[in-house]
Formats: C-alpha cells, structure tokens, sequence
C-alpha cells in the first residue's frame, strides 16, 4: 500500500500580492507563456488564489527555494519486490547466446 506524506510547514496568513509587486495595472494585457493573453487583474486573481493555498501549507511565492515539495510518495521496498518476481515470470530469461548484438542486415 502506497502512502502520502504532506510536507507541511507552519501554517502562513496569507498577504495577498498587489500590482505594485508586478509593475502591472489592472486593465493592462499580459501575455503568458503559453501565448494567452489575461488582465492584470485576472493574472493577479490566480497569482493570489496560488500563494493562499501555497500559505496553507506554510509556504509562499515570496519564498527563495527554487522548488517546493508539498507532497512525497512513499512506496514500500517489498511492493517492488513482487514486482521483480511478476515481471520475471512474465519475461522469459534471455539466453547467452540472445544478449549477443543483433546483427546489421
């Protein structure tokens, strides 16, 4: 069975970004990088509504770290084990001679 580990700091209040931080105006076209096109307020609503949830989990795009890991997978060693032993029952072991490098026609 697979687990999920939150990696969660202390909780932040959220201080929400303005345009001053982005050097943007409300009514003012941003293009992003994906070439559409948004308001800055639009651009300023979604940059605000992702540093909220990043605050609940205690971290922030103010923060320095150049990534943030909020969740990890955790994977017993024994499922990779059955998985050993399923996947050599299905793929038959080569023999000396097949592991030889094909031949150029």
């Amino acid at each position: 069975m697979q687990k999920y580990l939150l990696s969660k700091s202390h909780l932040l209040r959220f201080k929400p970004f303005n345009y001053d931080f982005f050097k943007i105006t409300k009514s003012q076209i941003i293009t992003l990088s994906d070439g559409r096109k948004i308001t800055g307020e639009d651009f300023l609503k979604e940059i605000n509504d992702i540093e909220q949830k990043l605050n609940s989990y205690g971290y922030s795009l103010r923060d320095k770290e150049e990534e943030i890991v909020i969740q990890r997978i955790v994977i017993p060693r024994q499922n990779f084990e059955i998985q050993r032993k399923v996947f050599k029952e299905i793929v038959p072991l080569c023999s000396r001679d097949s592991r030889r490098t094909p031949k150029r026609i």
